[in-house]
């Protein structure tokens, strides 16, 4: 114990000699031109928006409000809105970090852990049905649905780069 206190001692006053070195020296002034009146944004850029989306809850929950698993199939209203050239999404379901498989009422019969979904510039609403995989009726769990862009792509491994 001696040992490492008698090693750590020099350490310690080392590190406060450098602290000191490096924090002494002469101060900079430094004249900041805040007179500019050119509007930085203002410019026209070369970006170009191919599309946007959004998706979410049909409805709108409140900050103390759950969706209640009662050891039946859970059923959640959904939208998702695609504009521009963004006219294919995918949904994911975890719940407490572990993917569910779902499938979408009166659409698509097979449980899966993605569907994909064909948007043309408009909104769709949809209903998500799944049984919980992981964990007990009346437990607070996690719920995260995660879109990924454009799921079907498949890369040509012999024309793309």
């Amino acid at each position: 114990m001696k040992k490492i206190i008698f090693l750590m001692v020099p350490f310690i006053l080392l590190i406060f000699g450098i602290t000191n070195l490096v924090s002494c020296g002469k101060e900079k002034e430094i004249a900041l031109d805040y007179t500019s009146t050119e509007n930085p944004f203002s410019e026209e850029t070369s970006t170009k928006i191919l599309g946007k989306q959004s998706h979410g809850f049909m409805k709108h929950l409140d900050d103390f409000e759950y969706i209640t698993y009662s050891g039946q199939e859970i059923e959640i209203e959904y939208f998702v809105e695609l504009e521009g050239i963004s006219n294919n999404i995918g949904f994911l379901l975890f719940v407490n970090g572990k993917p569910q498989p779902y499938k979408i009422k009166n659409r698509i019969q097979n449980y899966e852990y993605l569907h994909s979904f064909n948007v043309d510039n408009g909104r769709e609403e949809f209903t998500f049905q799944f049984d919980v995989t992981s964990g007990q009726k009346d437990e607070i769990a996690d719920l995260a649905i995660v879109s990924i862009y454009n799921p079907e792509f498949k890369p040509d491994m012999i024309e793309t780069t």
